[in-house]
């Protein structure tokens, strides 16, 4: 600057926060779009009558903002409104057998049950109108086979997107993604593929999710691919359930990091091969473009890709700091589009993050800075700002936080930066040498591979998560605000602690960190997931609990066993590394089987709850169903004919045939269930005894859970001579009916092997191509 000219004086806070205000403004508006007209009415007149009172006090800037502010309100409610009936369309209401054709808009991805999904697009389907989005359950070949941008003549079943039993939390779900209806594909024809721009976004995508992780395998090449592009489909639930129990799922979603490294590598290049700066700034606006066309995540990727390319402009302006005005700017962008999309979880945990990393971060890390040297005290700031930010989102939508999510991302967070440059430069050069692309992939993979041992270790140390409720949600906002409220209190930073010597910290450093890890390390490490389908039956004394596990990571659980402060069925699903069960079922209401419902429900995700069809009261069963409507679980009642696909696994209920009627035997009204997996099959009998599974038409079984705890049942030697189990299993514990009975025994021993939970704890037979394999936890 040259000596003696004029320094011009920085506009008030109040001047230059006027831009990201309006942008609020607008954001009100569209979020007001649905709301009852006297709210939006009430923003407007509150802005018109301050505008009015500024005017005549003589300050005419401030009002004429805050007329436009009302104006952009009321913009933003018409906008919203359009936009609204726009993205929902119009739905399906009946169900009908169709013939058409479709558009693959989103590429078929395995579902958790086994199946395959994928979102079409209605082109020419009877029923519903051309653009409709679908979501359409496809055969296992088409799954396999289908791309994005691929035109379908199909025939199937056109149904409403969401059944009656539906929970709100999917219909919600539904709505914010535009579904009007779903499809149900039986036979399909590929016809040809979509051009124009959405078609060569659909080549892009499928080349640039090709190059990502080339040449990995499994888990490896899934976190690769999470990291780089958000993609995360093929990986397997096991490690998806240890990343979210360690705290760590936020590292495969698309962030503004990923955005930065791509516009800020793309304009360094461009500035060395020669090109202007505003040129380079171009060129990077182009490839975060590019970039965010090619990943998976929805609005987050959105968001992150609007707040980039507002970055870019506003360096291409000379603009100093705007990250608060982007991340406004970024909102509004995402709302006008689809006014939904507020209530994503996904979303919202992004721009909570993002919150947490501008506004909170800075505070911790000038904490902290006089306690630790600087690396650790930037890692530590901003690990504790992102997670203060976005525990009040995990509390409300999952009911679940991460305990050791700040230590362990003191790990991942440095192996995530080397896997995403490396998973990018392998997706740059795969053009140009396939060879050196798999070379960066390769070390891309090692890290990924590091990443996924901390997490599995985090989320198996006990007490890795806990269960809160939405009642905590106003606690935790507080306890985010809380650093803010100290430093605005604070005028200095805390006083730090004379640094040591060298030679004297480090081996007080190795010391606690030895300690920790003795301390921390688990004692009980849960059993590796199962290789192939996998039938438990779990000890949880006098009661029954029967888990059932597949390769893929699906699970379910048939009964609870009985209640308690600590239930024995959670401690067994912990035990097995179980995390989320795709099905809970209860046979019926007695609290020996449904008593520790509610308690499996408070611990883990649940899908799906199975309640018997027996009317009458049940105080576990209504208590379990309470408890899965306050929550996202669908809750069904089963008759015969019902089946759950699980991976390899087919549970088909066989009884009840019709709704017991009032005064029936629990026993005889019971939930009986056939278990199919590899050729095998499992006979799950509850407590119905002969009297009932004898008038069922039962196939030859390998594994036949023994009726009511072994009591004593006349017509069982006829039922075994029809169903000759190999392996028979009795759930008991301590009790004074005399179960298992001396009789029942007897008979079971003659067709083969008994095992009792009593005297072998749990049971675990695997169904293996050759036949069953048999082990237990106490070798007996």
């Amino acid at each position: 600057m040259i000596s003696g000219a004029p320094r011009w004086p920085r506009a008030p806070w109040t001047v230059r926060s006027v831009p990201s205000a309006l942008v609020g403004a607008l954001i009100v508006g569209v979020l007001s779009s649905g709301k009852p007209a006297w709210v939006t009415a009430l923003v407007v007149s509150g802005a018109c009558v301050a505008g009015v009172v500024g005017a005549r006090s003589g300050r005419p800037a401030r009002s004429g903002a805050l007329l436009l502010a009302a104006l952009l309100v009321v913009s933003g409610q018409i906008w919203g409104g359009a936009r609204q009936s726009a993205n929902h369309g119009q739905s399906v209401t009946n169900t009908t057998t169709v013939e058409g054709r479709v558009v693959v808009d989103r590429p078929p991805e395995r579902t958790k049950r086994g199946g395959w999904q994928a979102v079409l697009r209605a082109e020419g389907l009877p029923g519903a109108v051309r653009g409709l989005r679908i979501l359409g359950d496809l055969p296992a070949a088409a799954g396999a086979a289908l791309r994005g941008g691929e035109r379908l003549l199909v025939r199937g079943r056109l149904s409403p997107p969401a059944g009656r039993n539906a929970p709100g939390w999917w219909r919600a779900h539904l709505d914010r993604i535009g579904i009007g209806a779903r499809l149900s594909v039986g036979e399909f024809r590929v016809v040809g593929r979509r051009g124009g721009l959405v078609g060569a976004r659909d080549q892009w995508r499928a080349t640039v999710r090709q190059a990502a992780g080339a040449g990995l395998r499994g888990d490896e090449r899934a976190l690769v691919r999470g990291i780089t592009i958000g993609a995360v489909d093929e990986l397997s639930e096991e490690s998806a359930s240890a990343l979210r129990a360690a705290g760590l799922w936020h590292l495969v979603a698309v962030s503004g990091q990923n955005v930065a490294i791509v516009g800020l590598a793309v304009m360094w290049l461009t500035r060395r091969l020669g090109s202007s700066r505003r040129a380079a700034i171009g060129v990077a606006i182009a490839a975060i473009c590019l970039y965010c066309l090619a990943c998976s995540g929805g609005a987050s990727v959105t968001r992150a890709g609007v707040m980039g390319v507002v970055a870019m402009v506003a360096l291409a302006r000379g603009s100093g700091s705007v990250g608060w005005h982007s991340l406004l700017v970024g909102l509004a962008a995402l709302l006008c589009w689809n006014p939904s999309a507020i209530g994503d979880p996904g979303l919202q945990l992004s721009f909570a993050a993002v919150v947490g990393l501008m506004g909170l971060s800075p505070i911790t890390c000038w904490y902290l800075r006089g306690w630790a040297p600087g690396w650790l005290a930037e890692l530590l700031g901003i690990s504790i700002a992102a997670g203060l930010c976005t525990a009040p989102v995990l509390a409300w939508h999952f009911g679940q936080l991460s305990l050791v999510g700040l230590a362990l991302n003191l790990l991942a967070v440095p192996l995530s930066a080397p896997i995403l440059v490396l998973g990018l430069l392998g997706v740059a050069v795969s053009p140009v040498s396939t060879v050196l692309a798999e070379a960066l992939a390769a070390l891309a993979g090692l890290g990924a591979q590091l990443m996924i041992w901390v997490a599995g270790v985090g989320a198996s140390l006990p007490g890795a998560t806990a269960t809160v409720s939405r009642a905590w949600v106003g606690p935790l906002v507080a306890l985010a605000a809380l650093p803010v409220v100290v430093a605005w209190c604070l005028a200095r930073p805390p006083r730090p602690v004379r640094r040591q010597s060298g030679r004297r910290t480090a081996p007080i450093a190795a010391a606690t960190i030895l300690v920790t890890l003795v301390l921390t390390w688990p004692r009980h490490r849960s059993t590796p997931w199962p290789v192939a389908p996998t039938i438990r039956v779990l000890e949880v004394g006098q009661g029954d609990a029967i888990l059932i596990q597949d390769p893929s990571g699906a699970a379910a659980l048939v009964d609870s066993g009985p209640a308690g402060d600590q239930p024995a069925a959670v401690a067994a699903l912990a035990r097995f590394g179980v995390h989320h069960l795709d099905a809970l079922v209860l046979t019926h209401g007695q609290a020996d089987h449904a008593g520790g419902a509610s308690a499996v429900l408070r611990a883990m995700g649940v899908e799906m709850l199975l309640v018997p069809p027996l009317p009458g009261p049940s105080l576990s069963v209504d208590a379990a169903t309470a408890a899965a409507r306050r929550g996202t679980t669908q809750v069904l009642r089963p008759l015969a004919g019902t089946s759950v696909a699980l991976g390899a696994w087919s549970l088909s209920i066989l009884s009840p045939v019709n709704a017991p009627r009032a005064g029936t035997d629990p026993n005889d009204g019971a939930v009986v269930m056939l278990a199919e997996a590899n050729g095998r099959r499992a006979l799950l009998t509850a407590d119905a005894e002969s009297n009932v599974l004898g008038r069922l038409a039962l196939p030859r079984i390998d594994v036949l859970k023994v009726s009511h705890h072994g009591s004593r049942d006349d017509g069982l030697e006829r039922l075994l001579g029809r169903i000759d189990p190999s392996v028979s299993v009795v759930s008991v514990g301590p009790n004074s009916y005399g179960h298992p009975d001396p009789q029942t025994v007897e008979a079971l021993r003659d067709t083969g092997s008994v095992f009792r939970t009593d005297q072998s704890g749990d049971v675990t037979v695997t169904f293996v191509p050759d036949g069953t394999v048999v082990s237990t936890a106490r070798g007996t």
